[in-house]
């Protein structure tokens, strides 16, 4: 067995075991090694120690346990290559360091004929409407789309986001291999991720015609069932690799196909059906709308003028965001943006309506540059248009996705965190669309989150109903919504600051006036950072009931 071991869970980057170091702790807590900020783990989970020349997993009395190879831990257990780890609801595949993916070989084109199950372009695929008979497995594939769109409009090395999803996609879809593939420097299509099962590392030989179809003609293509096929109308590759079922589908954003992304199951009863198909190419048109932005982003750095167009952008910003905060008897507003770019992607804002009610929201645009910063001003004037049309945030969320949808690039949308408050009751109700929870300070000091479901605006509008919340505001509450340009902010070492350290800290400082409070943010933000340039837009807002 390889000493090091890699931990691999869906949709985040893997960990490396490594014995010298000797031994890591797992958990929520910002002062574990392994660091996952998820409810279902406890602040300090589990704990991996080197001993006796292998690796031992235990579980540190959490709440909601942890299981190996579907056996719960009651004592240090071994814990070795293939084996799979379940702390709380978690799927953590556990590997050999030196475990690659498998080689690509794309085959001459065939001249005889082929019968796929099925073969239609890609974009009108995506354009399909979810079967309402598909029910759980319908929601199952969305919330796996909105983990998938989480993790690719954060700010990270693209190579790595798309291990995050071709992993992912492999295990929601019970693949058994996997393949992305791009056009590269020299004009040749070469691999850039690619998966195999545990028990066959052999290459994956790709049909010429198959990759023709998808590369040149943007066809997603899916052979459902191999074995039902005639012999004659099928690839010796295919036949030969024991491939029971396979897909297809281009890497296409803009009208333009930068790759495609190729799945396979050797197993005689997993057979992809055209909802796999489907899923496969949303997938895949957000991996190529990833690709496509960081391209542009490189591009964009060669073009010295580029940076006296932000100059200019960001002023004419600057005057769409609030001048003075929401002046509403009895609360307090206070917001605050400090863009990586000169143009932000990130936006707050408050809305007094004519009821005497107001509602306040923090956005977030997928990527940076001048695109993002044009879409959040048209976010901005749909909110000064519609909030007083409909302030309930699960409405008022359902309408602004719709309408971004129908003016907005295929590889843009924005996550927003959406709150509306009656000033006589206090009563607090909110929506999230994919975006980090709200933090709500209360008197006491006690810091309670405010979770919301819903899929990120302007992503599938109109599929998943945006879920609301409620709560109430007393005198001396104070509610913070931010994005991740706060959690996710780096130290030198890499170290992010995190949700938990975001929450006790407004749990100790949460008293201040709004001014002191903000900067005491500020000033905390910038001591993790000890100087270094922040990578994402740091953007925030700050509410306060006073009496």
């Amino acid at each position: 067995m390889s000493q090091s071991l890699r931990l691999h869970a869906p949709g985040r980057a893997p960990w490396t075991l490594e014995p010298e170091r000797g031994e890591y702790t797992l958990g929520r807590s910002s002062d574990n090694d392994v660091v996952i900020e998820d409810l279902s783990l406890s602040r300090h989970h589990a704990k991996f120690r080197w001993a006796d020349g292998h690796w031992l997993v235990e579980d540190l009395q959490s709440k909601n346990g942890t299981s190996l190879n579907g056996l719960k831990l009651e004592a240090a257990v071994r814990m070795e290559p293939g084996d799979e780890l379940a702390p709380g609801n978690l799927r953590i595949q556990v590997k050999a360091l030196d475990e690659t993916g498998p080689n690509v070989i794309i085959e001459a084109r065939e001249t005889g004929p082929w019968a796929p199950s099925l073969i239609m372009k890609a974009q009108e695929l995506r354009a399909a409407t979810v079967q309402a008979s598909e029910g759980a497995r319908a929601v199952a594939a969305l919330t796996f789309l909105e983990t998938v769109a989480l993790d690719l409009v954060r700010e990270g090395e693209t190579t790595e986001q798309l291990e995050r999803l071709l992993e992912g996609l492999q295990h929601h879809m019970q693949a058994d291999r996997g393949a992305i593939l791009v056009q590269s420097e020299d004009k040749g299509w070469g691999t850039i991720v690619s998966r195999g099962s545990e028990r066959d590392g052999s290459a994956i030989h790709l049909p010429g015609t198959l990759v023709e179809a998808s590369l040149q003609r943007g066809q997603a293509i899916l052979m459902s069932d191999v074995d039902s096929m005639k012999p004659e109308l099928i690839s010796a590759s295919i036949v030969h690799s024991g491939i029971r079922s396979a897909l297809v589908t281009p890497l296409e954003a803009e009208g333009t196909i930068l790759g495609l992304l190729y799945l396979d199951a050797v197993n005689p009863t997993r057979h992809f059906d055209r909802e796999d198909l489907r899923l496969a190419t949303l997938i895949a048109h957000l991996a190529a709308s990833r690709l496509r932005s960081a391209r542009l982003e490189a591009e964009a750095e060669t073009h010295r003028d580029l940076e006296r167009e932000m100059v200019h952008a960001r002023r004419i910003q600057q005057g769409f965001l609030p001048a003075e905060p929401a002046c509403v008897e009895g609360f307090e507003v206070l917001g605050y943006n400090a863009p990586a770019w000169r143009v932000s992607g990130d936006l707050f804002g408050s809305w007094v309506l004519e009821d005497g009610a107001f509602c306040a929201a923090v956005a977030d645009v997928s990527g940076k540059g001048m695109g993002p910063g044009l879409l959040m001003v048209t976010f901005q004037a749909y909110m000064d248009a519609w909030a007083d049309w409909s302030a309930l945030p699960p409405v008022l969320m359902d309408r602004l996705s719709r309408a971004l949808a129908r003016h907005t690039e295929a590889n843009r949308y924005i996550t927003a965190f959406l709150v509306h408050v009656d000033p006589e009751s206090g009563r607090l109700r909110y929506a999230s669309a994919g975006h980090l929870p709200g933090l709500l300070r209360r008197g006491d000091g006690r810091v309670e989150i405010l979770q919301g479901e819903g899929l990120p605006l302007a992503m599938l509008p109109g599929h998943v109903p945006y879920q609301g919340g409620e709560t109430g505001l007393e005198p001396g509450d104070v509610l913070l919504l931010y994005t991740d340009g706060l959690t996710e902010a780096e130290s030198p070492e890499g170290e992010e600051y995190g949700m938990e350290r975001l929450q006790e800290l407004l749990g100790e400082i949460g008293g201040l006036p709004l001014p002191a409070l903000k900067d005491a943010l500020v000033s905390a933000l910038s001591a993790h950072g000890r100087g270094a340039a922040a990578k994402d837009d740091q953007t925030f807002l700050l509410l306060r009931r006073t009496r």
